[in-house]
């Protein structure tokens, strides 16, 4: 991420920052397929500084930020303001990549995946030496079904980038899961 994100507010990031990094996202994605869409993404920061922030996209290239968030986005992300600050500074690498991406912004199959679910998921990525990441993802508003996983960041992004299955990592001990699994099965073809 660019700029000075280390002192940067959650309310600069959201309302100055991204609309500017989305703009230029906008110009390297064909998002005609997007034409008449719509898809909110809602990040909800918890703690000082922190806030709640929806970024509503049309047709995959206009984005409006509703500061203050709406009741029911399509896909609302909540994370604490420590670990958001380790996402936007590139200390935890990948993890807003992965929600803010142009190329995964403007993919009607996810983004029509996204729309589909119902249901709450948290995701508990450890570290050696630190305490673990916490991110929960709470789709259309509904809390029910509902998994978890726990397992090492390295490993998460590995199986996000699909150079190992998820099904080898649990059969392996190295995931952990809750909940419900055909609402976790579902959640692939929104998070890789």
């Amino acid at each position: 991420m660019a700029g000075n994100l280390d002192k940067s507010s959650a309310k600069e990031f959201f309302t100055v920052l991204v609309p500017k990094l989305f703009a230029e996202g906008a110009k390297q994605v064909d998002a005609s397929g997007l034409a008449g869409t719509e898809f909110t993404l809602q990040f909800n920061i918890v703690g000082s500084g922190g806030g709640n922030y929806c970024l509503k996209i049309k047709d995959g290239k206009n984005l409006e930020v509703i500061e203050g968030g709406i009741a029911k986005p399509n896909l609302g992300i909540e994370l604490s303001e420590g670990d958001w600050r380790e996402a936007v500074t590139g200390a935890v690498p990948g993890v807003m990549d992965q929600f803010m991406n142009p190329k995964q912004a403007a993919s009607r199959s996810m983004m029509d995946n996204a729309k589909g679910i119902n249901g709450a998921f948290n995701l508990e990525l450890t570290r050696a030496g630190k305490p673990s990441y916490g991110i929960k993802m709470l789709f259309n508003g509904v809390s029910q079904p509902f998994a978890s996983l726990k397992m090492d960041l390295g490993d998460y992004f590995k199986m996000v980038k699909k150079e190992v299955d998820g099904p080898g990592l649990f059969m392996s001990g190295k995931m952990a899961f809750e909940g419900d699994m055909a609402f976790l099965l579902q959640l692939q073809g929104v998070m890789g």
